[in-house]
């Protein structure tokens, strides 16, 4: 699996000849928006699915298939109308196969910004069974991964669950994601705690700058 950063939480994968793009939102840039198999929306925020970024894609990529919560496809239907983008509705448990690439399905609900805000559904997805992309959330998988792709930064986060969260898959690799929100200096305390902690459980730290891309 080839791994590229795309900035915030999206993630550019070619598995294998399939290509898989995880959340295009609002801080993200795809440049080159042909040839993508499979395009996978977390949940309907803007920072993760920003309509006219998924409506580029979908144009440019008219074989691709959309997968989504179907409150997220109901979110962006102008989108999917407008591109007659093939759509498979998903919900935690699900498994799609696109070729020989698996894609597995989690979690249910974005993780709370305050008990007074409904911040709406979320799906986690296992690409291949390698990556792991929670979205908007600490759902855990149901194995130990060998690339974690974790939030760092947010409204609806702090520092300490982003650790537990790390403890507890013990991934083989530590992807820091969702990360438009933080300073430089941010970013690298944050990063220093994330590589001690995955090292404590046998994973190392893979911090890629946007656009970095990495063979795992």
């Amino acid at each position: 699996m080839r791994i590229t950063k795309r900035g915030h939480a999206c993630l550019d994968l070619d598995v294998r000849g399939t290509r898989v793009v995880i959340d295009p939102g609002a801080y993200s840039r795809v440049p080159e928006t042909t040839g993508v198999d499979a395009l996978v929306l977390t949940h309907a925020h803007a920072d993760h699915a920003d309509p006219v970024l998924v409506r580029q894609i979908l144009l440019d990529s008219p074989a691709a298939v959309l997968f989504a919560l179907d409150g997220t496809v109901a979110a962006l239907s102008e989108v999917v109308s407008a591109t007659g983008a093939e759509v498979d509705t998903v919900k935690p448990g699900d498994a799609a196969a696109l070729g020989a690439t698996v894609l597995a399905f989690t979690g249910g609900r974005h993780a709370p910004v305050h008990r007074d805000i409904d911040s709406g559904s979320n799906v986690g997805v296992l690409v291949d069974g390698t990556l792991y992309h929670p979205g908007d959330s600490f759902t855990l998988p149901d194995r130990r991964v060998p690339v974690l792709a974790t939030p760092v930064g947010g409204p609806w986060l702090k520092l300490g669950e982003v650790l537990d969260f790390v403890a507890e898959v013990q991934p083989g690799r530590v992807l820091p994601i969702h990360d438009a929100f933080l300073s430089d200096v941010g970013m690298r305390s944050t990063s220093a705690r994330l590589e001690q902690v995955a090292s404590e459980h046998g994973g190392r730290l893979l911090a890629l700058v946007d656009g970095e891309s990495v063979e795992v």
